[in-house]
């Protein structure tokens, strides 16, 4: 078992170059260096040996985000590499056994006949091991793959000229095994075989195998099979022969890990097939799979430790009394529990805050217009987009949203959500079964209230309850049924720029839940149980949420830790701090006076700075309750959440930090924070090593957090008296006692003379409790200058005369944007990381600090940058289901989807385009110049251009008036197929209805080519990003306007105005006449 090989230039270009791979791979080469006992290095080195011949990129990222999500917890290290070792390598590995016994050969004549049969009935698909062994024997003409040897029952038909001299027997090799796929689709409960069987192919999913093309019968599948002599089949299924891709499309080279080489005839084998459609080669994804669990399994040694101990099992029976046969009860136990290692893979990342907050406002701002205008609550219908794998096996053709049959079985099998816990999109008690032949009616769901929490929404349907968790990149939208009919189901769902993950029909309107890769968990259960099931509220239930931080503190010895505490916040804590993501940690700590290159150790260490973050958390909570309203409000474009440009830059005057450049602090902040960068610079010059834990030592290092109470002054100011939700404050543990109470008539307001009391608040109880055992520790340390505070109540300014929402503001410092090689989220704060030789109390192993970000890459993470290339930044109006205004004319209008149909064809094709640039990273207005003899359209050439357009609609107009009024033809009623006779002519609508758009693919390619022919010849100036306004229509040359322009006209009727003489002589009278008139 050889030691992992140290980082050199040439592993890391096996480890792709990738910066969150090497680091994963540099803690596992800090795991094995520290760890004892060979289990232990065994399932590290297996972690290593993933990183290092993971097949795909995306799976070495994956894997590296698992590591690196518990780097710091070496038993979950190690526990990580005894599931792969139990989820990859065993799954793979045939371990060494008895020798089956061998039947009998059939005789030479009825092997012809069942060859004839097998050709004839090959369009079949195989259903069994069998079929699959002779399809393939069929495909690989009878020779084994390796060796060259032909079967010994072939065909004799199938001999080459000379024929064959040797032969073996062959058999059918499974690329993935077949007992992993084998009814795991069962509803057997309890079934440990299925249970494991299903948590592997869970794992399989994130890194791209499609599970369902191998489920059941599927396993049989050729792509799966390969014919091999039954020596190469033994050392393929035991990990010690493998397939190694070359550039060349279906040619491999066959390495082994033997001491004796295998017999082969040649170094290298090409897969080919006579019939690929009926009998295809074996797939490269499956055999590169195979390839990596053969090097891990080797190259970690994890195949010897397996044979080893399979084969005390297989002597002895028995589980040996002295102990040495517990790895075995140990796969065992695993394999019955290892679904539950699953969490550390699936790195879900919950909502901010302040989105749940936004999505449960649309939602209950929906309810109340309903109330308001009288329209009926009762549900009509439930609709959702079907994934790939959904469509096919239900026949969808169209690609379009998908209406629940309660009746359809499959349509009620359809579930949502994390990888092994999936739970079912329509709710069960409205299925209709031959147990439930009269569920109750879909009609029969009343819409009566909505609840939400910091990561889902709870509605309640009177007979029952949803609860709908976002998990990533889902958002709310409020549909009217035009709107829903005439721009929803007029696009595929990879047409329409979103998918629906849910939508609820009412009589008028949808309310639907659109997400970008449908990941997200609906629940339905009764309305009671999903309220009792909610976590507390850390805004109205302040008390319940101080008892679940002090459990979490205590059961998880936060304490001790020694990741960030940021990211152990983000990682370890998301149970309790809901909401508190990649953006909001960065502001909460800043509110809390926080560095965020704390480690969590240091910060749940001290009771004052665990009642700030807890204080700063409600404060974050308690403003976005109070403003979200009026800041979301004028975002809404005839009823859809429709943000511009400037609306979504507007949200960076909510951010303290995050994306801003600088950012107004008070003096007396401004000052404590030079005093923090002072005393850094002053020991990062030194040689000697420190430490920051205020000890009267000579290498201890005194450093104040930079907290001003102006950021938590709601909290602090809360009690039963102010009529606050929050019944009391954590001041006593933010100051010291005697402070806190010189304090008191600030806090209480004028007119309150009752003393302050100290509440018996969990989070005291607790460092009570860890003060008497931990004596070592002072967990009552402030880590403040108190000299700041009373110096300001002793001079009478109090703690909060310069409040943020002052006017005396203005005072700005430099924001240091820092992005951590270890992890793909930036940490924002106004003080800079701790040099290397300051480390943390002596207690506390220092982790490797983040490094800063500067220049080109510094510039592109800020919140103009995101919002002028229309990337996704972060916030309640950055989602993929948002309508993008478009403002033409004077008039507003929204682009529901890609290409919307519902707008007028020159409007949409020319936000498909918009959207296309800015999908290149192009912003509007900052395309390259065009040839010579062409200009960039100014305002005033817009200005032009729209008024020519208005006046063709009006001519438009007057021609379809004149001709009806000539032949008194009825106006046509728009349908889906209209039919007209011979002297009936369209409507405008229908002439709309038929125009075809090119989907968002093609038309992103077609401006691609134009930038970059454009490019070849000019280089443009681009326009300010600032400045750009996403409703504002893109500025084109007027040339390729009137191109344009043409084939509008074409597709409106362009015959009818230049036959019409009349007509265009009665539009030049209007003219003149005009003209006249006003002069």
């Amino acid at each position: 078992m050889a030691p992992l090989p140290q980082v050199t230039p040439t592993l890391e270009s096996e480890l792709m170059n990738d910066p969150y791979i090497i680091s994963a791979y540099n803690v596992c080469l800090k795991q094995e260096g520290e760890l004892t006992t060979d289990n232990e290095i065994r399932h590290i080195r297996v972690l290593g040996c993933l990183l290092r011949f993971a097949p795909k990129r995306n799976i070495g990222v994956y894997l590296a985000k698992a590591i690196l999500s518990c780097q710091d917890e070496p038993d979950i290290l190690v526990k990580l590499g005894q599931f792969f070792e139990l989820h990859v390598i065993v799954p793979f590995k045939k371990c060494r056994a008895r020798t089956p016994a061998t039947s009998s050969p059939p005789s030479r004549r009825s092997l012809e006949d069942h060859w004839k049969r097998v050709k004839a009935n090959i369009a079949q698909a195989p259903k069994n091991h069998k079929d699959a062994k002779d399809q393939a024997l069929v495909r690989d003409n009878w020779t084994c793959a390796a060796t060259g040897l032909v079967h010994f029952d072939a065909p004799t038909d199938s001999f080459t000229d000379p024929p064959p001299t040797e032969g073996a027997y062959l058999d059918c090799a499974y690329i993935i095994p077949e007992g992993m796929f084998l009814d795991v689709n069962e509803k057997r409960g309890g079934n440990p075989k299925i249970d494991f069987a299903a948590t592997i192919l869970a794992f399989l999913e994130p890194f791209g195998y499609d599970i369902n093309s191998f489920k059941g019968e599927k396993v049989h599948s050729l792509v799966n099979i390969i014919t091999m002599g039954k020596n190469t089949h033994e050392l393929f299924d035991r990990l010690q022969l493998y397939f190694e891709a070359t550039p060349t499309k279906n040619r491999y080279q066959i390495k082994y890990y033997t001491s004796l080489k295998p017999f082969l005839t040649s170094d290298f084998v090409r897969f080919s097939s006579s019939d690929p459609v009926h009998l295809p080669v074996p797939s490269p994804e499956l055999l590169a799979l195979h390839a990596t669990c053969c090097k891990v399994a080797q190259m970690s040694g994890a195949s010897e430790h397996i044979d080893k101990v399979y084969d005390e099992l297989d002597k002895t029976g028995v589980l040996a009394y002295d102990g040495t046969s517990g790895d075995i009860l140990s796969y065992k136990l695993l394999s019955l529990t290892g679904s539950s290692l699953l969490h550390i893979l699936q790195l879900n990342n919950m909502p901010e805050l302040r989105e749940a907050l936004a999505h449960h406002y649309v939602i209950d701002k929906f309810r109340k217009m309903m109330e308001e205008e009288g329209n009926p609550m009762n549900i009509r219908g439930l609709w959702a987009d079907a994934t790939g794998s959904e469509a096919k096996s239900f026949g969808l053709k169209d690609g379009l949203a998908l209406k629940f049959d309660p009746s359809n079985r499959a349509h009620c099998s359809m579930a949502r959500g994390n990888q092994g816990a999936q739970t079912s999109l329509f709710p069960a008690i409205l299925a209709k079964t031959t147990d439930s032949p009269n569920p109750p009616r879909i009609e029969d769901l009343v819409f009566r209230d909505s609840t939400t929490t910091t990561r889902a929404c709870i509605l309640d349907f009177t007979i029952i309850g949803l609860r709908f968790a976002y998990l990533t990149h889902t958002s709310v939208q409020i549909y009217t049924r035009d709107q829903w009919e005439d721009s929803i189901m007029s696009k595929e769902a990879i047409n329409r720029g979103f998918r629906i993950a849910l939508a609820v029909e009412f009589q008028n309107h949808f309310l639907s839940f659109l997400s970008h890769d449908l990941l997200f968990q609906p629940d339905w259960k009764p309305h009671d149980i999903l309220i009792k099931e909610m976590p507390p509220s850390l805004h109205d239930r302040y008390p319940s949420f101080l008892q679940e931080v002090g459990k979490w503190v205590e059961e998880n010895k936060a304490w001790s830790k020694t990741s960030l505490a940021p990211n152990y916040i983000r990682d370890k804590g998301r149970s309790v701090f809901m909401g508190i993501g990649s953006y909001t940690v960065s502001e909460v700590f800043f509110m809390a006076g926080l560095s965020p290159f704390l480690t969590a150790g240091e910060v749940f260490s001290s009771a004052s700075r665990v009642a700030r973050l807890c204080e700063a958390v409600w404060e974050y909570m308690d403003d976005s309750l109070r403003n979200l309203e009026s800041f979301m409000r004028p975002c809404f474009v005839k009823g859809i959440l429709a943000p511009t440009s400037k609306q979504r830059l507007k949200y960076k005057e909510w951010l303290h930090l995050w994306g801003k450049k600088q950012t107004a602090v008070p003096l007396r902040l401004k000052a404590m924070r030079q005093n923090y960068q002072d005393t850094l610079d002053s020991y990062a010059c030194k040689d000697e090593v420190f430490y920051r834990d205020n000890a009267n030592s000579e290498y201890s290092i005194c450093l104040y957090d930079v907290f001003d109470p102006v950021y938590i002054e709601n909290a602090l100011k809360a009690s039963e008296a102010s009529g606050s939700p929050k019944s009391y404050s954590l001041g006593h543990l933010i100051f010291p006692l005697d402070l806190w109470h010189s304090l008191q008539s600030e806090i209480l307001g004028s007119g309150i003379t009752s003393e302050i009391t100290v509440p018996d608040d969990p989070i005291s109880a607790l460092f009570h409790r860890l003060q008497e055992t931990h004596t070592t520790i002072n967990f009552f340390e402030h880590h403040l200058d108190l000299s700041q505070y009373l110096a300001c109540e002793l001079g009478g300014k109090g703690l909060f005369k310069e409040s943020p929402r002052s006017k005396k503001w203005g005072f700005e410092t430099p924001i240091v944007a820092v992005g951590s090689k270890t992890s793909d989220r930036d940490i924002w704060s106004i003080t800079s990381p701790f040099p290397e030789n300051i480390y943390p109390p002596r207690r506390i192993k220092p982790p490797d600090m983040p490094e800063v970000v500067e220049g080109p890459e510094y510039e592109a993470k800020l919140w103009d940058s995101i919002v002028g290339r229309n990337r996704i930044g972060i916030g309640p109006l950055e989602y993929a289901g948002n309508g993008r205004t478009l403002v033409h004319a004077g008039q507003k209008h929204v682009a529901i989807v890609d290409g919307d149909p519902a707008l007028p064809p020159h409007l949409a094709m020319q936000d498909v385009k918009t959207k296309a640039r800015y999908s290149l990273g192009l912003a509007v207005g900052s395309a390259p110049a065009r040839r010579s003899g062409s200009k960039t359209m100014t305002k005033k050439d817009i200005a032009l251009r729209d008024k020519k357009l208005a006046k063709y609609q009006h001519s438009k107009d007057q021609l379809d008036s004149r001709r009806k009024k000539k032949q008194n033809i009825i106006p046509l009623s728009r349908s889906p197929s209209p039919s007209h006779s011979e002297n009936q002519l369209p409507s405008t609508s229908e002439l709309l209805s038929d125009i075809e758009y090119p989907p968002p693919s093609e038309v992103q390619s077609e401006v691609q080519s134009e930038v970059q022919s454009e490019s070849s010849s000019h280089v443009s100036t681009p326009l300010p990003e600032a400045s750009v306004e996403i409703e504002e229509i893109e500025e084109r040359p007027i040339k390729k306007q009137r191109m344009s322009q043409d084939r509008f006209l074409a597709a409106l009727g362009q015959s009818f105005l230049d036959n019409d003489d009349e007509l265009e002589d009665g539009l030049s009278r209007g003219r003149r006449k005009t003209r006249a008139s006003h002069v």
